[in-house]
């Protein structure tokens, strides 16, 4: 018995068969289970009767199935959500309301698009197994809206397989191959390490060096270990740990910004220090630019740096040119032997959730608006979300965010008000905006990417993003809501809509 068939039977010995007398089944409250998981995410429940078989199906948004097919015929009806559907030749959107009928063994697929998660109902006939096959014969598991992939001049003449982190295969054995993992930021360090023991040789193939800084995971600090033994609460061991953790990252963000040339003789000193001396630091770990005007590398327990070490990873440090049938070409005339390719190439930033917001009807384009204090948005009322922090842990901001959302609400039930929408004030018009994450700052390649996919800042009065932890750890429990850039109101007409 093959792999998908084993998937097959233990996925249909949990259908609910029908004619032990029930004739009403609740599918939303019934338990639900994963639907051909080795290649699709949908869950739910299903009910088997002798001819048709019907499955209420939930899908998370932005994921779905790869291409399959069953011999079975089948229709797809959507209550909610939106699905992109491929069947055959033909390609379409199918909203609530909307059927998609999939013939016996056509290839197909159904992927939720980014505004919300997908409920519909799936009914097939009983010819064949609740679940199909994908039609590339893998069990690589289910879609996920992918990252950035830039087009590579000769994809389709590499022999090997090409794959993004974001859709890594399900059980993929890379024992004894050759791989080049295309990259250089926290991604690539993370898989080189990670691969190094199985593979025969990693190659990091980076455009450009970034910063990576060895950190020790294995040890505690003295300080921890001396306040445990004296039986100090763990509680107020957590907040030693975490108040070190923020002077460090303060101080050494205060360094790279204030002392750029000293905090990067620094950091290529320590990576110097952690490699063979052969090893060409100067070509490969040396950035044109300053610390932290892109992401700090956190390597734990200098991982990559062992692995290089170990002679089973190492670094090219060049441009390609094409890719080619047993690797890539680069433009320097190495040739880099590969069977399997890893394109690290960055993520796609998905601003607000791709959500399409609307208000009073009328469309809102996101990137024309601006950002109240990196918290809300200029002409949106009752909306808040949450942006961490770039340079300190991301959920120093989410809580300080909630905090705020959670004093607003309550001074808004105090103030018997339903609405609260931060609004351009007269002085606040013609001012220049300019990104979210200021490019000036710090400017990888998926902030410039997604620039068009946030709100602005002006730099002035309410509209910025500070983006300082240190600093808005005062000021954002201080802020008061009489600020004249806070309209409040009680009108019930006015509601945030997302289509």
């Amino acid at each position: 018995m093959n792999e998908f068939e084993n998937i097959h039977e233990k996925t249909n010995n949990l259908v609910t068969e029908t004619g032990k007398g029930q004739h009403l089944f609740h599918m939303k409250e019934m338990e639900a289970y994963k639907i051909g998981p080795h290649y699709s995410t949908s869950e739910g429940a299903a009910v088997k009767g002798v001819n048709v078989q019907i499955v209420y199906v939930n899908k998370p948004k932005g994921t779905g199935s790869r291409l399959h097919t069953h011999p079975n015929e089948q229709f797809n009806f959507v209550i909610k959500g939106k699905l992109k559907y491929k069947v055959n030749n033909e390609e379409g959107i199918a909203g609530p309301g909307d059927l998609i009928h999939i013939p016996a063994n056509a290839e197909h697929y159904c992927v939720t698009t980014e505004e919300e998660d997908a409920i519909y109902l799936a009914s097939k006939d009983t010819s064949y197994f609740i679940a199909g096959d994908a039609t590339d014969g893998e069990k690589s598991g289910a879609f996920y809206e992918e990252g950035y992939q830039p087009e590579f001049k000769g994809e389709e003449d590499f022999s090997g397989k090409i794959i993004h982190p974001q859709q890594w295969p399900e059980n993929y054995d890379y024992t004894d191959k050759q791989m080049v993992v295309i990259g250089s930021g926290a991604t690539a360090a993370t898989i080189v390490p990670a691969v190094a023991d199985k593979v025969a040789h990693v190659v990091q193939l980076q455009r450009s060096p970034s910063y990576y800084l060895s950190m020790d995971n294995s040890n505690e600090e003295q300080i921890i270990l001396d306040l445990r033994k004296m039986g100090v609460h763990e509680d107020t061991i957590h907040a030693v740990k975490l108040h070190m953790a923020l002077k460090f990252g303060e101080e050494l963000t205060e360094r790279s910004l204030n002392q750029p040339e000293a905090m990067k003789k620094e950091l290529v000193d320590m990576v110097r220090s952690e490699l063979p001396e052969d090893f060409d630091v100067e070509t490969h770990l040396t950035p044109s630019y300053g610390p932290w005007k892109e992401r700090l590398c956190l390597l734990p327990d200098g991982d990559m740096f062992k692995a290089i070490a170990s002679g089973k990873a190492s670094i090219a440090t060049d441009e390609i040119d094409r890719f080619v049938q047993d690797g890539i070409q680069l433009k320097s005339g190495r040739l880099l032997q590969a069977d399997v390719i890893v394109s690290a190439t960055g993520i796609e930033l998905c601003g607000l959730g791709d959500v399409d917001f609307s208000v009073d009807g009328k469309s809102v384009s996101v990137q024309d608006t601006f950002t109240y204090y990196g918290m809300m948005i200029s002409g949106m009322p009752n909306l808040a979300w949450s942006f961490g922090y770039i340079r300190s842990s991301w959920t120093l901001r989410s809580d300080l965010i909630a905090h705020y959302v959670c004093r607003l609400l309550k001074y808004m039930d105090e103030e018997d008000v339903r609405v609260c929408t931060p609004t351009l004030r007269a002085k606040d018009y013609g001012a220049n905006g300019k990104g979210f994450i200021d490019p000036d700052d710090f400017a990888p390649g998926y902030m410039r990417r997604g620039v068009g996919r946030l709100p602005q800042q002006s730099g002035q009065g309410p509209w910025t993003n500070c983006q300082d932890y240190y600093h808005e750890k005062d000021t954002i429990p201080a802020l008061r809501f009489d600020d004249e850039a806070l309209v409040f109101g009680k009108a019930k007409e006015m509601e945030l809509t997302a289509d």
